[in-house]
C-alpha cells in the first residue's frame, strides 16, 4: 500500500518532550472509560457484532496505514513524525477515535444501562476534546494541515 505523507516541521526538540499533564489525564479517562464499559459488558446481541467488527477493521486499516513508529495514544506528535493522508485517513482525520467509538457502540448496544450509557456520553466528549487539542498540536507541527483538514472530515463523513 503506498502511504503518502508529509513531514514535521516541528522542533524536533519541542516535540520530543513529554506528554502534557492534559494529554495524560485525557487519556487516562479515556482507557479508564473503555475499561468500564468492558468490564459492564454483556454478551453482545447477534446486531451489534456488526458496529463490533466495523471497528476493529477501521481500527486495523488505521494501525496499516500509520508508521508503527509513529503511533501514540497521546494527542503530542512524534518528533519525527510524518502526516498520513492515505489510508482512511484519506477520508477522516482520526480513524482511530472513530475506531474507539464503532466498538464502543456495539458494546453499548446490547446494555443501554443508564450507568453504561453515560460511560459512553462520556467517552464520546472526551475523545472529542482529545480530537480538538491533537489537532491545534498537529497544526502546530504541520504547516499544510490546514490544507488537509479542510479536505478531510473528523470522524464521520459527511457529518462531522
Amino acid at each position: 500500500m503506498a502511504m503518502e505523507t508529509r513531514s514535521s516541521a516541528a522542533d524536533p526538540a519541542a516535540s520530543a518532550k513529554r506528554p502534557s499533564m492534559v494529554s495524560r489525564v485525557l487519556v487516562a479517562g479515556q482507557f479508564a472509560l473503555l475499561g468500564g464499559l468492558a468490564a459492564s459488558a454483556a454478551r453482545p446481541a447477534p446486531w451489534a457484532w456488526g458496529l463490533l467488527a466495523a471497528g476493529v477493521v477501521l481500527g486495523l486499516w488505521a494501525l496499516a496505514a500509520m508508521p508503527i513508529r509513529q503511533l501514540r495514544v497521546v494527542p503530542e506528535t512524534h518528533p519525527a513524525g510524518r502526516l498520513v493522508c492515505s489510508g482512511p485517513y484519506r477520508w477522516i482525520r482520526h480513524p482511530m477515535y472513530a475506531a474507539v467509538l464503532l466498538v464502543a457502540a456495539g458494546a453499548l448496544a446490547t446494555d443501554p444501562a443508564p450507568a453504561r450509557l453515560a460511560m459512553g456520553l462520556a467517552l464520546a466528549i472526551l475523545l472529542a476534546v482529545k480530537l480538538i487539542r491533537e489537532e491545534k498540536l498537529l497544526r502546530l507541527a504541520y504547516p499544510d494541515y490546514a490544507v488537509y483538514q479542510a479536505s478531510t472530515w473528523h470522524l464521520v463523513p459527511w457529518v462531522w
